[in-house]
């Protein structure tokens, strides 16, 4: 049995054994329009969690990922209005305004607060 249909709000933290490998079958929220990920500490990407497909998805907050390397390699939902990420220090270095490897992936989302520094 999956998570409800209509679910607007996610809060997925401290779940240590969670990995990049996980299918994690968000695709099936489509009324989603908040997600927060906090404190997976082996969590190494985003990808496979079907962000892309999230098109309600207007708040996402990414937290304590000390190995996290990248978001998707899919752009992330155009809905997308807010996007913070905090204590994840390799994805901040992919995501640095204009030069990193992960800019055009989030430079359409009108807010962006990376470690309490507004892009």
């Amino acid at each position: 049995m999956g998570l409800p249909s209509n679910l607007t709000s996610l809060f997925i933290k401290n779940c240590d054994k969670l990995t990049s490998q996980v299918e994690w079958g968000l695709q099936g929220l489509p009324s989603l329009t908040s997600l927060e990920i906090s404190g997976l500490p082996n969590l190494m990407s985003l990808d496979g969690m079907g962000l892309q497909l999230l098109t309600s998805l207007r708040k996402l907050q990414i937290c304590d990922g000390p190995k996290l390397q990248s978001l998707t390699e899919e752009r992330l939902p155009t809905s997308l209005s807010f996007l913070t990420i905090r204590n994840c220090p390799l994805l901040k270095d992919r995501c640095k305004f204009w030069t990193g490897e992960d800019w055009h992936l989030i430079a359409h989302i009108p807010h962006i607060v990376i470690d309490d520094q507004v892009l």
